[in-house]
């Protein structure tokens, strides 16, 4: 079992359900938030997992508490803001199961985790820390990002970064690209979906676009998702490769996918306890296609926070 502890929003997904008898669609608050997803599917996987979140103090902030607590993730570090309101994310799925996202966020609970509130306790014998994009948007939970990543650096931490794009929250694209890339050289291990390679670089080759991001910062490896296609990989030491999507249908909520295949793919790195550039062809493999079973298996299901994932759910695929 490895410790992992991760900075970020932690929120409230308005999913669609279905229709009333009226025809008016209904729809469930899941608990959500990326670095809680992925922490979530971590701690699913047998990993303790410790967030650093801040949420209001509402009905929304105490059921995200509870959340937190029934799927294994420690509330510990959570926050409670007295001036914001728990943040509200309302997801729209087409048929496809993609999804859009419209966010009640001005600024919101989540923004508000700030440096004084970390604790270098936390990070100390853990082996990973993880952060995405969406603590960039506003301080003090910008700043609070950056320390974090301080300390995990200083105490020696493997470090994953997510850099999810949700041109909503940023004032405009440039900003956007500008706050990602900013940090891109604090970290080891690197996910992006293929539509986030092609932001960040201008590049729509998923492979050409991973090299770009190796040769132009210090990452060790970087996984790009591709949908229902699976995924790419791209070693420092030059192993690369890719491993197929999960065919078996039943896809109704692609929400939280992505934060899944991470967790998936970086618990069978620690457990491999190996120096990344120094893993073989098969055991990348490997990781990629566990991050490609739980990708999947969230995916299955409404609520990624929530969802159902068992090695034995993983083993059965």
């Amino acid at each position: 079992m490895a410790k992992i502890v991760s900075l970020g929003e932690l929120l409230i997904d308005s999913t669609p359900v279905g229709l009333s008898h009226q025809g008016h669609p209904l729809y469930e608050a899941n608990p959500g938030g990326a670095p809680a997803n992925m922490l979530a599917c971590m701690a699913k996987l047998g990993n303790e997992a410790l967030l650093f979140a801040c949420v209001g103090r509402d009905g929304y902030g105490d059921f995200l508490k509870r959340s937190l607590e029934k799927n294994g993730v420690s509330a510990k570090y959570l926050k409670r803001s007295e001036s914001q309101l728990t943040t509200l994310d309302v997801v729209t799925i087409y048929e496809d199961g993609d999804r859009d996202f419209v966010f009640y966020r001005d600024p919101g609970a989540d923004t508000q985790i700030a440096p004084e509130d970390l604790d270098r306790a936390a990070f100390r014998g853990a082996a990973l820390f993880h952060f995405g994009s969406l603590s960039l948007t506003h301080e003090p939970a910008r700043s609070a990002t950056l320390a974090a990543l301080d300390m995990a650096k200083e105490e020696g931490l493997l470090i994953s970064y997510d850099p999810n794009l949700r041109p909503p929250l940023w004032k405009d694209l440039d900003t956007a690209r500008e706050a990602m890339l900013s940090v891109m050289g604090r970290a080891d291990v690197l996910k992006v979906s293929e539509e986030e390679a092609a932001f960040l670089t201008g590049i729509d080759d998923p492979d050409r676009a991973a090299r770009r991001l190796m040769d132009k910062y210090p990452l060790q490896l970087i996984f790009v998702t591709l949908g229902p296609a699976g995924c790419r990989y791209l070693c420092k030491s030059g192993v690369a490769g890719g491993a197929p999507g999960i065919q078996k249908g039943g896809v109704i909520d692609t929400t939280g996918s992505g934060d899944y295949f991470f967790a998936g793919a970086l618990d069978a790195l620690l457990r491999f306890q190996t120096p990344i550039t120094e893993l073989t062809q098969a055991q990348l493999q490997a990781a990629a296609e566990q991050g490609n079973k739980c990708g999947y298996l969230v995916a299955t299901q409404t609520g990624a926070l929530g969802a159902k994932l068992t090695r034995e759910m993983l083993a059965a695929l």
